[in-house]
């Protein structure tokens, strides 16, 4: 693997430190030419061990609440999209 990323990136590839999305980048990118090769899904190479690709899961979306929750509200307020009656409801809990 080190070679192959000194091919790719040159001499910078020896001390930099992969991300886990750099890791995750690598490990798919030598997975596809694994299998563009035309070799099996399982790896027999050592005994003992078997490695198996995983199925691809499907992306799931991910709420990040903005920084300024104040602005945020407000803006929703004014479009129309919550009202002070919601705003009450969720301060006391209800649904």
């Amino acid at each position: 693997m080190l070679v192959w990323a000194v091919e790719m990136f040159g001499e910078s590839a020896m001390t930099v430190r992969l991300t886990e999305q750099g890791r995750a980048s690598v490990i798919a990118y030598a997975l596809d030419r694994h299998a563009a090769d035309g070799k099996p899904a399982v790896f027999a190479g050592v005994d003992g061990v078997i490695v198996r690709v995983p199925q691809p899961r499907l992306a799931t979306p991910r709420f990040t609440p903005a920084k300024n929750i104040v602005e945020l509200v407000r803006d929703m307020v004014t479009r129309g999209t919550l009202s002070f009656a919601d705003l009450i409801a969720i301060e006391e809990g209800r649904p």
